[in-house]
């Protein structure tokens, strides 16, 4: 839904902001329900176990997925917003880079996913000093 919203802003010279308040909220839910997911794969001490069940890999690698897409589609014009966003963006992918690193199978489940997160990786720190000479 976050997605057609943005597709029917981007035509557009610059987005209201009833349109820029439904595209945040669409994403703010889905961010929601990602994270509920992921947090209920945590232990009680609130961390990730060693190794993940084989059936919940994928899932819980595509949930940070889903989560840094959606902080990256995220609009605000308050700058700092969108620096806090970014940076909560790259530790959704810094994270799925980490479980990749402690299980090398998982890489396997997201062969797609897994070359963009590490493109991605790459990028925001550029993208971050962009939007800090903004500022």
């Amino acid at each position: 839904m976050a997605e057609l919203k943005i597709a029917l802003t981007s035509k557009e010279e610059v987005p209201t902001v009833y349109q820029i308040r439904k595209i945040n909220i669409l994403a703010n839910s889905g961010i929601k329900f990602f994270t509920g997911f992921i947090d209920s794969c945590r232990g009680p001490d609130k961390k990730f176990p060693k190794e993940f069940e084989k059936i919940i890999v994928r899932p819980i690698l595509m949930a940070h997925f889903h989560v840094a897409r959606l902080y990256g589609k995220m609009i605000s014009p308050v700058m700092s917003e969108r620096v806090d966003w970014t940076k909560k963006s790259w530790q959704a992918y810094k994270t799925i880079l980490l479980l990749c690193e402690q299980d090398p199978s998982a890489k396997e489940e997201i062969p797609e996913e897994y070359e963009l997160v590490v493109e991605m990786d790459a990028l925001m720190p550029q993208k971050l000093q962009q939007l800090s000479f903004s500022l």
